[in-house]
Order: structure tokens, then C-alpha cells, then sequence
């Protein structure tokens, strides 16, 4: 058997490659003339799967390392009697850490206590749901959106969209939808963010950029109902600049669509695919019977004397996910024009550093860090 992957899959070889003879390519551009042979392609989502690149191949099963499958042609993989499967969930924690330490930056940069502030949450999926609890180990009050979970039925404490006007912190998890009973194109739009009752709230979106508008966030903005926006993902990312001038200069926070990008999400995605493979092909299962990150915590750098909690807060999840640094590499984005912008910003992409997750790092009272915070790092996800 052939199967084709992702340059920028983690662990393809060790997973597949005694059942497989494996062949890596960038997913980028990739074309039918590449597949030659291959019966499994595994992808990520920069890579678009329909008709113009499986028609005339042999492949029979794609699987694409990512919760989000709108680079994907279901309709067209279920005509064609090719199977599919994908890994929901797999970058979960990814995102709601890349959020956690999006708003200890916020609150230590401008001086300001997240413990009782509200934040409203747009989705309550995969992300949404461990977005909520790492805001309540912070001591945030959550007020949680989702019509489609409240329909089935879910026992929640739903709120309606227009209930989070007067939050402190906005955050976007659902996915971008044009049609249906429930569509989230421009979900917050003009008319929403122009209706804000608490001037100065932060917006944050990682979910998709059509989900936000941006051009009425920079008005917003400038009337000061919003006062600080942290973007990882664009209105138009698909234009060949991928990201404004606006965006670079307006948005406190900015980066490359990297938010799920840990490097243990990304191995969640391919166990998650063999999984699936396996149980296509009748392979055995290595769910439990494979280290695939065999690594040992790591101790956490000790807090400077005399810092706050949220200091301390701040100093743990930096150490875990420098997300200034993110920060500041797209920022160098605006030296560049059109398709050189998106090149840079694909690059920035492509060439994304292992990034661990909190688990990966042990924090104690030893370290410098008071009982309360060694407490609350613990509930973001860290070891003690």
C-alpha cells in the first residue's frame, strides 16, 4: 500500500510505515500527477480535496489531521465511494491555551485583574467547552452561546448571542456556515458590535474570520466599545495578502492561523487517523500501546520576587506558549506586498516551531510560585 501525507505530519512513519510505503509532499498546491499510486492521502487543511485532485487516482481513503474540514469536498468523497475521516477535537486544548495566554497577556499588559470578569463564549464544541473551563480556573464568570447544542437539547445555561453584549471578553469557537438554520457568517457583525453595552470589551477569534467582521471591529474599535482584539484567523485568508494592514496595526495580538498548532494536537491528529485506517484496513489498534510524545515534564522557570499571582499566572503559561512571539513574527509581515504577504504568512505556517501543551511542564510551590497559583496553573492543564 502507498500512502501519501503531509511533509508537516508528525509521526507518519512511525504510525504507518510498516503496513505502508509512505511518500511526503507539501500539501500546499498539491496535484493529481503527485498521487500516482497512492491509495490513502492524509492532508491538512491547506490542502484542498475534490474532484480536480482525486479524479483518475487510485486513492480510496482520505483523512485529513484537522477539526475543521472545510478544505474538504464531502459531497463529491461520497459520490466517488472514497471513505473520509478527520480528527475533531484533536487541537482542542491547543486553542483554548493559545486563548488562556492571549488573555494573561491582555490583563498584564494593560493592568487589569481577569478573576469576575465575564466572558462570553460562542460556541460550546470541542474548543468552546475547554475554553469555558480554563476561564472559570481563572476565576471568570462564563456566559455560554449555542443555539444548535441547545436545540439538542444539551442542559446548559444557554444564553442568546444578544446577552453577551455587555461582557468583558468576547471568544469565537464555531465554525463558518452560509447556509442551514443556523449560519455564523458574520455572526458578529455591524449591527451586533454597534449594540455593545459595555464599552471596552475584548474581542477574541479563533475560530474563522468570516465569523467576525472585521471592517465594523475597527469602527467599533475607534468608538471604544472594543478595546482590545486578538486575531489568529482573517476575514479573507484565502486573498494571496492572507492578512490586512489594518489587522497588523489595529489588533493588539495577531498571528498566523496557529492557534491549534501545539505540536501535541498535531500527533493527536495522526493517532486519530490511524485509528480510522486501521479500523478500514483491519490494521491493530495503538491507541494504548504507544508513547508517542516519550517525554518527561518539564520543570518551569521560578516567577521574579515580589510578582502577583496573575504575574505569576502570566509567567507559568509564557514559559509554556510565548504567544508575543507569534505575535511578533506576523507583525513583520507588513514589509511585505500581496503575494509576497501570503507567502511569508504561509510560511510562518509551515515552519511553525514545536510548540508543547501545559502538560508538558511540572509547577510547584519549590519553584517560586504561591499555593493559589500552583492551584489554578494546575486546573489550566499544568503537572504538580
Amino acid at each position: 500500500m502507498k500512502i501519501f501525507a503531509d511533509e508537516n505530519m508528525p509521526l507518519v512513519t512511525e504510525l504507518f510505515g510498516e503496513r505502508a510505503q509512505i511518500v511526503r509532499g507539501p500539501g500546499q498546491g498539491l496535484k493529481a500527477s503527485e498521487l500516482g499510486g497512492a491509495e490513502v492521502l492524509l492532508v491538512r487543511s491547506i490542502t484542498k480535496v475534490n474532484a480536480k485532485l482525486l479524479e483518475g487516482t487510485q486513492v480510496e481513503f482520505v483523512g485529513s489531521a484537522t477539526a475543521g474540514i472545510d478544505h474538504v469536498d464531502q459531497e463529491y468523497l461520497n459520490g466517488a465511494g472514497i471513505e473520509f475521516a478527520y480528527a475533531p477535537g484533536c487541537n482542542a486544548n491547543s486553542v483554548a491555551e493559545y486563548v488562556t495566554a492571549a488573555m494573561l497577556r491582555l490583563a498584564v499588559k494593560d493592568g487589569f485583574e481577569l478573576a469576575g470578569k465575564r466572558v462570553g463564549i460562542v460556541g460550546h464544541g470541542e474548543v468552546g467547552s475547554r475554553v469555558a473551563a480554563k476561564c472559570r480556573a481563572l476565576g471568570m464568570q462564563t456566559l455560554l452561546n449555542d443555539p444548535p447544542l441547545e436545540q439538542q437539547g444539551v442542559k446548559l445555561d444557554f444564553v442568546e448571542l444578544d446577552d453577551l453584549l455587555g461582557v468583558d471578553v468576547l471568544t469565537l469557537h464555531v465554525p463558518l456556515s452560509f447556509e442551514g438554520p443556523f449560519t455564523t457568517a458574520n455572526l458578529i457583525g455591524r449591527d451586533w458590535l454597534s449594540r455593545i453595552k459595555k464599552p471596552g470589551m475584548a474581542v477574541l477569534n479563533t475560530a474563522r474570520g468570516g465569523v467576525l467582521d472585521e471592517g465594523a471591529l475597527w469602527q467599533v474599535r475607534a468608538e471604544g466599545l472594543v478595546k482590545q482584539i486578538v486575531l489568529d484567523v482573517f476575514e479573507d485568508e484565502k486573498n494571496p495578502q492572507r492578512v490586512s494592514d489594518t489587522a497588523l496595526k489595529q489588533a493588539d495580538i495577531t498571528t498566523p492561523h496557529i492557534a491549534g498548532y501545539s505540536y501535541d494536537g498535531k500527533v493527536a491528529g495522526t493517532l486519530m487517523l490511524y485509528e480510522a485506517l486501521a479500523e478500514h484496513f483491519g490494521w491493530p489498534s495503538q491507541a494504548n500501546n504507544i508513547d508517542i510524545l516519550n517525554a518527561q515534564p518539564k520543570e518551569l522557570l521560578s516567577p521574579s520576587a515580589g510578582t502577583t499571582y496573575l504575574e505569576q499566572l502570566y509567567c507559568a503559561v509564557d514559559q509554556a506558549y510565548d504567544i508575543q512571539q507569534d505575535h511578533q513574527k506576523l507583525q513583520k509581515a507588513i514589509e511585505y506586498r500581496g503575494q509576497d504577504r501570503g507567502t511569508y504568512f504561509d510560511s510562518l505556517r509551515k515552519d511553525y516551531p514545536v510548540r508543547r501543551e501545559f502538560g508538558n511542564y511540572r509547577v510547584s510551590t519549590e519553584q517560586g510560585y504561591s499555593p493559589q497559583a500552583v492551584v489554578t496553573l494546575k486546573e489550566l492543564g499544568f503537572v504538580g
